[in-house]
């Protein structure tokens, strides 16, 4: 049961982040930017990512939980992951921030078989927003500095696995070839501290292998993302949401480890949420 928890968070985390695939209010001359203070609903995703960054070996994961969204003044939940507002400019905004990250089975990894597996990550940490173009526009460009502690959590773990650093420039589109057809594309660079490098690509002596010798991780560059989505209304309470994101990890600080198996990686995403009930108040939201 709590891993399913964690791997519901973990995908709705991953989903909402880059997409802002939830559902939104459809009254109104402006119904992309008046939406309802709160609403709840069941929604479903289905992701097909690689285990690792790097890695060769993808992994299919789905599941439907139901989900909260809250679009309040300093806490806001649902619409760009799950974020406490500490400024709130209308050229800049300042916030906290939460993401997250599936696990890999090691077992199911050829690289990494007998090996430790893979948790779910959690991170936490500071976000800078800066709005490049007005908020409320059809064609809006931000650029986003992140910085996050990351967590490694299972049943019984709960470890701090080193901090990230992202720098990301992101296109957000409404109604661009039709009325509820939104675009996101989303560009990124990160980098981490050695100890989450070491996380994904150390091999520690007593896992080496004549095919896989030992490797002491380093921190650095990590690699470059770059994230395409489309999300449909085909009903006032209906958000589809399909999306790709591909990672390109040449050059990054640890390409010469045995367990770094491919510079290039792709991720797709299938989202569906259906939004049960939602307040009568409503706030203007980008």
């Amino acid at each position: 049961m709590v891993r399913r928890c964690l791997l519901a968070v973990s995908m709705v985390l991953m989903l909402a982040d880059e997409a802002h695939c939830s559902p939104e209010a459809a009254s109104g001359a402006n119904s992309e930017l008046i939406k309802p203070l709160w609403e709840w609903g069941i929604g479903g995703a289905t992701a097909y990512v690689p285990d690792y960054p790097a890695s060769d070996s993808y992994q299919l994961r789905g599941l439907g939980i139901p989900y909260v969204i809250y679009r309040g003044d300093i806490v806001r939940v649902g619409d760009g992951g799950v974020r406490a507002m500490a400024v709130d400019d209308p050229t800049f905004e300042l916030d906290l921030s939460l993401s997250g990250a599936l696990n890999a089975d090691s077992d199911d990894n050829e690289a990494r078989r007998g090996m430790p597996d893979l948790d779910f990550l959690v991170g936490l940490g500071p976000q800078l927003l800066i709005d490049l173009t007005d908020k409320m526009a059809r064609h809006h460009w931000d650029v986003r500095f992140q910085s996050r502690s990351i967590f490694a959590i299972n049943f019984d773990r709960f470890k701090h696995q080193g901090f990230i650093f992202e720098p990301r420039l992101t296109y957000r589109g409404r109604d661009v070839f039709a009325k509820g057809h939104n675009v996101v594309v989303s560009l990124n660079v990160a980098f981490a501290t050695s100890k989450l490098h070491r996380y994904f690509y150390e091999v520690p002596e007593p896992y080496a292998l004549a095919t896989r010798p030992a490797y002491r991780g380093k921190g650095g560059y990590f690699g470059t993302g770059l994230f395409l989505g489309n999300s449909l209304r085909p009903h006032p309470r209906w958000r589809l949401f399909v999306g790709a994101r591909f990672g390109y990890y040449g050059r990054a600080a640890n390409s010469d480890s045995p367990l770094f198996k491919a510079p290039w990686t792709y991720s797709l995403f299938f989202g569906l949420a259906w939004t049960i009930q939602e307040s009568e108040e409503t706030v203007m939201r980008p």
